[in-house]
């Protein structure tokens, strides 16, 4: 089963001021870190999986280390593909710094399942 996404929603797993979420929330709905202008406009009315809603109310619990990346380092390769990094909210092409700045965030698990499955596409990125 999965779900419809709504504001209701969104706002009910807002940080405590409701005004925001986490990186890790946007990133188990898919969208980038930093969230694009107009992203709830966009995911409102969306259908989501029962693991993405999950992990967007589980606020992720799983944080990003460098040891874990690189296990993940695709065969061959000396740096993460464009997938692996769009899953841990890494915009392509990375800023300098910008995979450095996700070290030691927390994520959600469907974030984590989605850099781990990574690794086939071709497009790569230099670690900062």
């Amino acid at each position: 089963m999965g779900f419809y996404v709504t504001d209701e929603w969104l706002k009910a797993y807002a940080t405590k001021d409701g005004h925001g979420w986490t990186a890790a929330q946007l990133s188990a709905l898919g969208v980038d870190w930093p969230p694009p202008k107009g992203w709830r406009k966009e995911i409102i009315g969306s259908y989501i999986g029962d693991d993405q809603r999950r992990d967007f109310e589980g606020r992720g619990k799983f944080v990003v280390t460098w040891g874990w990346m690189y296990r993940y380092l695709p065969k061959g390769q000396q740096w993460w593909t464009r997938d692996q990094l769009g899953a841990i909210g890494v915009r392509w092409p990375p800023a300098k710094g910008a995979i450095k700045a996700v070290v030691g965030r927390p994520i959600s698990d469907h974030a984590r399942r989605q850099f781990e499955a990574g690794g086939q596409s071709t497009s790569v990125a230099q670690h900062a």
